[in-house]
């Protein structure tokens, strides 16, 4: 646990981390821009009922928020073994921590703090959206579909940015280079995406765009679940292997 604290500390605390978070939000923005100019445009006048869960449902299904999210869930940790590896940390680190309570360590932190960029960033893109909608509406009566809705993009979204994390780490474990730990996860994000809009259109799961789908529901967070414990088998092989010839 205390190896789990040290790497949540580093991983949330860093710069790399309100980095993404800002960046989320800035993707979320953009996503609903005009809807929000319009509404400012239009001052103190009555808004619609809902508009505020509407806009926050619009933000969250679109493409800027699907395309921004592994790069920005790979910001804060992904690195974190390359710069341990190369810095010479390890070598004062592993007598202590042992093997596999260093990488299980990792691991954990990884999952968990990209997971909590988009978690992070969707709520504090509702604070500000809420501070701009809200206060023009009149009936404050809420659609409990689209807050189930919400809720679960949000649980989708953070198993979502906790897999592509694992990804970065594990290909600049695999790569031995820090730029793969920030590019990887775009890149196969991006590959996935051609191939199953191009060349595989019938097969609906190898879409990543389909993972954050709440209509996957419980099928989404399994599929992302069995992919990241692959990927983290994945880097547990490589870390294990380099780590035992330090």
């Amino acid at each position: 646990m205390k190896v789990l604290r040290t790497n949540l500390r580093q991983a949330l605390c860093a710069a790399g981390f309100p980095l993404a978070v800002l960046g989320t939000v800035l993707a979320l923005f953009s996503a609903c821009l005009e809807t929000l100019i319009s509404l400012l445009r239009t001052g103190l006048a009555p808004r619609e009922n809902g508009l505020f869960l509407s806009v926050l449902r619009q933000a969250l299904s679109s493409d800027a928020m699907q395309l921004a999210l592994p790069i920005m869930a790979a910001l804060p940790f992904t690195a974190s073994y390359y710069d341990d590896l190369h810095s010479g940390f390890l070598k004062a680190c592993l007598p202590r921590t042992g093997c596999p309570n260093y990488i299980a360590g990792k691991l954990a932190a990884c999952f968990i703090s990209g997971g909590m960029v988009p978690v992070t960033g969707i709520l504090c893109f509702g604070i500000l959206a809420g501070l701009i909608l809200l206060p023009g509406v009149t009936d404050p009566a809420v659609s409990l579909g689209e807050i189930r809705w919400i809720l679960k993009s949000c649980v989708l979204l953070f198993f979502a940015g906790a897999f592509w994390s694992l990804v970065g780490m594990t290909a600049a474990a695999l790569t031995d280079s820090r730029h793969m730990a920030c590019a990887a996860p775009f890149i196969f994000f991006y590959v996935l995406v051609i191939l199953s809009e191009r060349y595989f259109k019938g097969i609906a799961f190898l879409n990543p765009k389909a993972w954050m789908d709440p209509a996957a529901g419980i099928r989404g967070i399994g599929l992302l679940l069995i992919l990241s414990v692959s990927v983290s088998l994945a880097f547990t092989h490589s870390a294990g292997r380099r780590l035992r010839n330090l």
